[in-house]
């Protein structure tokens, strides 16, 4: 009888029915990754990955690294939007902050409900990011964890192993607020910490 349900099983998982094919399309993806999302925050997560090519397979073997890092941002902008609740969609740092402004058309809010973020900032201005600050003394100003306080979950995209234990200190000052990690290839990062 156990080698009947072993077969019945491996009958099961081989079955063309039971495998789910791709997404046509990354609007699909979209919506299947924010469904998965709000149902592991409605079972109580409070820390999840969301991981996929950022473009379509034929495009990725001659992305730019600023290619993937724009469609990442763009990618989780849309994301966002779907989760229903205040997003704070954070990339690294101040500079990431400008980088992903200019997708936006220098709009911080460019959806309802979606506000981008600065993680941390080494000059300020990554509370108000429509604000101009100038460049002099940027790059000798020290790095500070800047929090959402407006927000009810995060969106950290662009992160590397630097950004983790940011993320650490962010999960610790923020409480139960979720921390979605977004394409950030984390398996990855957990490598390169050692």
């Amino acid at each position: 009888a156990p080698a009947a349900a072993a077969n019945a099983n491996a009958a099961n998982v081989t079955d063309g029915d039971s495998l789910s094919r791709p997404p046509g399309s990354f609007k699909v993806l979209l919506e299947q990754a924010v469904r998965a999302t709000q149902q592991g925050l409605a079972d109580g997560l409070r820390f999840l990955e969301v991981e996929f090519p950022p473009l379509p397979q034929r495009q990725l073997a001659d992305a730019t690294s600023r290619a993937l890092e724009d469609a990442n941002v763009r990618l989780a902008l849309s994301f966002a939007t779907g989760l229903g609740m205040q997003v704070a969609v954070a990339v690294p740092d101040a500079f990431a902050l400008e980088r992903a402004l200019a997708l936006t058309g220098g709009r911080a809010s460019p959806f309802p409900n979606v506000r981008l973020h600065a993680l941390t900032t080494g000059y300020g201005g990554a509370e108000f990011p429509e604000a101009g600050i100038p460049i002099i003394g940027r790059l000798f100003m020290q790095r500070r964890l800047v929090v959402a306080p407006w927000a009810e979950a995060y969106v950290l995209v662009l992160s590397t192993s630097a950004e983790l234990a940011e993320a650490q200190e962010l999960a610790q000052r923020e409480g139960k607020k979720p921390l979605i990690f977004f394409n950030n290839r984390l398996d990855s990062l957990r490598g390169e910490l050692g």
